[in-house]
């Protein structure tokens, strides 16, 4: 099976692990509790093969074609949220690559409809995960099973700048032909798309705000 989805950072390219890969991971591992884990993921994967994606371990690979660590989901979104795990071997930790990584694999997540949030859980005693988790933007909600719980929400839109891009054409459209002044049907489709884009911007802050809230009791 070939992998579908490649996404290349600076540094490295995360793709997620086919099922023979994955197979092998489990042959290979030497840690009965992470054999396991892999087993429950290949046994995701091929019972959902639509979604495998958010069930499949992603490498971390960097440009020499090295696989350094692993990172992925625990399945697809519930609740407007999806959960994120990853590690690294040993010799290229503090070097950012987790970081970089689980940078980009967010991105990802939120650009998929339905996740809002990306969760994760850090062992309290990790300090390396946690400041890689704050690093990213997570702020800590709640306490796990492992220790505590970290969120992160999705980017508003900006719908400011959009606003103000349909209001210069429309403005440079009315200018031309209603007033015949383009400056001026400049000048008035700018101030309404401003108007109308800090609205919509605080309309949506503000229902992100309530949802946040309800789900994870925090608040802005």
């Amino acid at each position: 099976m070939k992998n579908s989805t490649i996404i290349k950072t600076k540094r490295l390219k995360l793709y997620p692990l086919s099922n023979e890969e994955i197979q092998t991971l489990i042959d290979d591992s030497e840690d009965e509790g992470l054999a396991c884990a892999y087993s429950q993921m290949l046994l995701e994967c091929k019972n959902n093969p639509c979604k495998r994606e958010w069930y499949a371990p992603w490498t971390m690979e960097t440009k020499d074609g090295n696989n350094i660590g692993e990172l992925g989901f625990k399945g697809p979104a519930s609740d407007n949220s999806v959960e994120i795990g990853y590690g690294i071997n040993k010799e290229f930790e503090g070097q950012g690559y987790t970081t970089e990584a689980a940078n980009s694999l967010i991105e990802w997540a939120f650009d998929n409809e339905g996740v809002l949030f990306v969760e994760a859980e850090a062992d309290e005693n990790n300090a390396a995960s946690i400041r890689v988790l704050e690093k990213l933007g997570f702020v800590k909600y709640g306490q796990g099973e492992e220790g505590p719980r970290f969120v992160k929400d999705k980017p508003c839109t900006s719908y400011t700048s959009i606003g103000m891009c349909i209001g210069l054409c429309i403005g440079l459209s009315i200018g031309m032909t209603a007033f015949k002044n383009m400056t001026l049907g400049l000048s008035i489709g700018l101030m309404l798309g401003l108007c109308l884009g800090a609205s919509k911007d605080a309309q949506e802050k503000k229902k992100m705000q309530k949802i946040k809230k309800d789900q994870y009791g925090l608040a802005e």
